[in-house]
């Protein structure tokens, strides 16, 4: 137990140093698609709608900036190939001059910490590989026996598996699951990608988040509020490494299993505390927590309380509702402030009031919210010159111009 307790006392001291981001700097042609909840084809329409890449779906943008504003996944489901496509692109931008600026979203946050119910079996396949049954038998027995020394640990009666409870684990683990885990390690080709990725960039005088920015964290820097959700991702790596080695949970576990983990740990802990001090107060002696132990313990409870994590928060970028939701008016006066705090013109996120497939200009069009993407229904928003358009798939609207101009002016595209 003290082994345990001070090599998770030793990874939490670890101080986690992160470069600043700078701003970045302007570009003559900015476009922005948002979320296309793992839907590879929706993706590919926007990227041919606006012209950035080729038949061959090579980067065509030349010296453009593409920003996507996250939810590149889907509630439920994994893609392999929107990911790939877009880390292609990335690539083949930089050597063209362009730029691709991929921002985290909440559907990005839920796959990194494992909260993947609700998806379909099915959906894992691309994942899987010749070796995948293998790997789910070895991981089945080694549940077995992780959850009968677990029995053992907290003293309940013997842990043996019915078929129900068997059959529940081979569904909620279906071929390609666990090598899905893998890629979203921290070392894995997608986990270490994601976790590089930013939640809020400004390029220019323009803001992208991924929902919104509550005028409560005006006292942080852009770069401090990537910093900490970089810190609170590392944070969690750090804690499933520490249950993984204590034990506690098998290798591909996710928040839920880790949660249950640490609840558990918790209660076992703190009965114990509860009996050492009722013995030592029996015998007339002192007694005071082992330091080590109280940073595990804390830890566990950082863990279990993770709905105060700023990832998780409400006025967070991922979850911040008030660019939608905010009444007209009044939020003139609230984007006004958060736009002297931010240094920005315009402001650009995903979650569209509606779910028409337009783009939505608010607050005196200072504000565009993007729908997310669906096959036949798309949307993306250029910007260039000064000018901000919305590009569908039959016309391109011109949001904003330069100056003051009478507002909007639709362009009809010939089919």
């Amino acid at each position: 137990m003290r082994r345990t307790a001070l090599l998770l006392a030793s990874l939490l001291l670890v101080a986690v140093r992160f470069q600043a981001a700078p701003t970045r700097t302007a570009t003559d042609r900015l476009v922005v698609i948002g979320g296309v909840d793992g839907d590879a084809a929706a993706l590919i329409t926007l990227l041919k709608q606006t012209g950035l890449v080729d038949g061959r779906l090579r980067w065509a943008g030349g010296a453009a900036t593409l920003v996507q504003t996250g939810d590149v996944l889907g509630q439920g489901v994994p893609s392999r190939r929107v990911l790939d496509l877009l880390q292609t692109l990335e690539e083949q931008a930089s050597r063209a001059g362009g730029r691709v600026v991929v921002l985290l979203g909440e559907q990005e946050i839920a796959h990194l910490l494992g909260e993947l119910q609700g998806i379909a079996p099915e959906a894992y396949r691309e994942f899987a590989d010749a070796d995948s049954e293998r790997r789910r038998r070895r991981a089945w027995r080694d549940y077995v026996r992780l959850r009968r020394r677990l029995a053992e640990k907290y003293q309940l009666p013997p842990w043996q598996p019915d078929p129900a409870a068997e059959q529940q684990w081979w569904d909620a683990h279906p071929p390609g699951y666990l090598e899905y885990r893998t890629t979203l390690a921290p070392d894995g080709p997608y986990g270490r990608w994601l976790r590089q990725r930013d939640v809020v960039v400004r390029i220019g005088e323009v803001l992208f988040v991924h929902a919104g920015l509550s005028p409560q964290l005006r006292a942080q820097s852009l770069e401090q509020i990537n910093q900490l959700v970089r810190q609170e991702l590392d944070r969690f790596d750090h804690l499933r490494r520490l249950l993984v080695q204590g034990e506690l949970v098998p290798p591909y576990a996710g928040l839920p299993e880790m949660v249950e983990a640490a609840t558990a740990e918790l209660a076992r802990h703190r009965a114990r505390i509860a009996q050492q001090q009722k013995e030592a107060e029996a015998r007339g002696l002192g007694w005071e927590l082992d330091e080590a132990v109280r940073q595990y313990l804390t830890a566990l409870e950082v863990l279990v309380n993770h709905a105060h994590w700023f990832l998780r928060h409400p006025d967070g970028p991922l979850h911040f509702r008030g660019f939608a939701e905010w009444e007209e008016q009044a939020g003139i006066a609230q984007m006004t402030a958060v736009a002297s705090v931010f240094d920005a013109r315009w402001f650009v996120a995903g979650h569209a009031p509606d779910s028409d497939g337009r783009i939505y200009p608010r607050f005196g069009q200072r504000v565009f919210l993007l729908p997310h993407a669906r096959r036949g229904r798309s949307a993306a928003l250029e910007i260039s010159a000064g000018r901000v358009t919305a590009i569908y798939p039959d016309e391109r609207v011109v949001l904003a111009e330069p100056t003051a101009t009478r507002l909007p002016v639709r362009i009809a595209v010939p089919r």
